[in-house]
């Protein structure tokens, strides 16, 4: 597996098993300028079962560093070039609400109706929509994290990802 040429400089850690692949991202990325701005981080999967089953279970779980939360927008896409929302400019004026969550179909709490503190991270959250949308798409290509402030004015930054699919994903 080689990084996306875009994306010199990554900490990648990729891992394959045949019932889970992960990604993991650790290289930082910046949302600090004075217009709203957009991050990205990329993985390009392959060797996979060509549809993700109704059986598989796909998390991310990110490092979002930010001053006021609600400005953001967090996607997830496939290599279709579909996506999923996972936070439509949720937290509100709250800091840091994204600095350690996991989105998961599972966890109990959802993104939409969640009750954000300043400073406080929810262990996990659904995401604004479910990864269930995936069902069917073909796991492999690149998959993108796509953050944007889309108000401006205040430094954010993305430490880490880990995109996670869990099921029979191997041919």
């Amino acid at each position: 597996m080689t990084p996306n040429p875009c994306e010199s400089g990554a900490n990648w850690k990729i891992t394959y098993s045949p019932t889970k692949v992960t990604f993991e991202d650790t290289k930082s990325r910046s949302l600090n300028n004075p217009n709203p701005t957009t991050i990205e981080s990329t993985v390009t999967f392959s060797g996979l079962n060509t549809q993700i089953s109704s059986y598989a279970s796909i998390t991310a779980q990110i490092w979002l560093a930010h001053p006021v939360s609600g400005n953001c927008e967090i996607r997830l896409y496939v290599p279709d070039g579909s996506y999923i929302v996972l936070s439509n400019k949720r937290g509100g004026n709250n800091a840091n609400v994204f600095n350690g969550v996991l989105f998961t179909d599972s966890a109990s709490n959802l993104v939409s109706t969640n009750s954000f503190s300043n400073n406080v991270v929810a262990s996990s959250l659904q995401p604004e929509q479910s990864f269930s949308n995936f069902i069917g798409k073909n796991p492999n290509g690149q998959w993108k994290l796509w953050i944007s402030d889309t108000v401006g004015g205040s430094n954010g930054i993305l430490n880490k990802v880990i995109l996670q699919i869990q099921g029979k994903i191997q041919k």
